[in-house]
């Protein structure tokens, strides 16, 4: 049974987390997809903290210039070897980015989507 309440785009690109607020432990992440109300990723790590609130600052890959911040807290999490997937339940996000990182998303999986 599928537990998505909105639909996911892929979201191509790379993230920078800061975890908790004492440890402040950082991982660097690869972006997956992204929906209305959370984001997933993959790491190279070998454990994600369970339940952890987390700030991060994403750079999507058709502009890695620019720089999507938002917080929120890790929501579930599934290892590989060293790999970890792991979601985020966005928490905080300024209304704009999230809709124009919505946007830019969509048009991403459109390009994608034609060109099979």
């Amino acid at each position: 049974m599928e537990k998505r309440r909105f639909l996911r785009f892929d979201l191509p690109g790379r993230a920078d987390l800061v975890f908790g607020n004492s440890s402040q432990e950082h991982l660097t992440a690869r972006t997956q997809n992204f929906s209305r109300d959370g984001i997933s990723f993959e790491a190279e790590a070998d454990s994600i903290p369970d339940d952890e609130t987390v700030h991060m600052d994403i750079a999507p890959a058709w502009d890695t210039s620019k720089k999507v911040s938002l917080d929120g807290h890790v929501a579930w999490r599934r290892m590989e070897g060293n790999r970890c997937h792991f979601g985020i339940l966005i928490q905080g996000m300024d209304a704009a980015e999230k809709s124009d990182l919505l946007d830019q998303s969509y048009s991403f999986w459109q390009t994608v989507l034609h060109a099979r």
